[in-house]
């Protein structure tokens, strides 16, 4: 799926159990937008291990209301320059996993956000901001939350310059970062 505007891949609704072993490459809009979708009893949303999403677009992954299961095990490489490279808001109570894979870089908004529902996350892949200007390029931000978040063992994040680190605000939630975490300032 090639897309230069607009949403490359769009799941607004209903129930279905997906499995995505392709490729997706987005320079503009979001690379993959999930709103309003739940899963039934053992069927979820799957990014095999040959599946792969790539760009330079402004949002990354976007979740609103998400209350199913979804796994991202294949390649995921966005750089994201006015978006946040993975979005879990709105409601979304789903279950996410991110694997090693994954790699989001953010010049300029948040790399990833967690806000305003009960989801459970676990991220395995790395996480860079890299922002020049003081504020610019927040790492992790989690709030209005009472899930779990663990970036586990394999995970790495890092902030430089002017980027921010962590930013927990009513986070109500479990929330674990176990990999290597690290932070230098302008």
């Amino acid at each position: 799926v090639l897309s230069s505007v607009f949403n490359a891949l769009d799941v607004d609704g209903g129930s279905a159990a997906i499995s995505f072993a392709g490729s997706i490459s987005n320079t503009l809009g979001t690379a993959v937008n999930i709103s309003n979708h739940t899963s039934n009893t053992g069927e979820r949303v799957v990014f095999t291990n040959a599946s792969s999403v790539t760009g330079s677009s402004s949002n990354g992954l976007l979740f609103e209301n998400a209350d199913g299961t979804y796994d991202f095990k294949g390649t995921i490489a966005l750089t994201t320059t006015n978006g946040v490279g993975v979005d879990i808001r709105s409601g979304s109570d789903g279950t996410f996993t991110f694997g090693t894979g994954t790699s989001l870089t953010s010049a300029a908004n948040k790399t990833f956000r967690v806000a305003d529902g009960a989801s459970k996350v676990t991220f395995s892949g790395a996480l860079t901001a890299t922002g020049t200007n003081v504020g610019a390029g927040q790492l992790v931000q989690i709030g209005t939350h009472t899930g779990q978040v663990t970036f586990d063992a394999a995970s790495t994040t890092t902030a430089s310059a002017g980027g921010l680190g962590i930013d927990l605000f009513r986070a109500d939630g479990t929330y674990q970062f176990l990999g290597s975490h690290t932070f230098t300032g302008a």
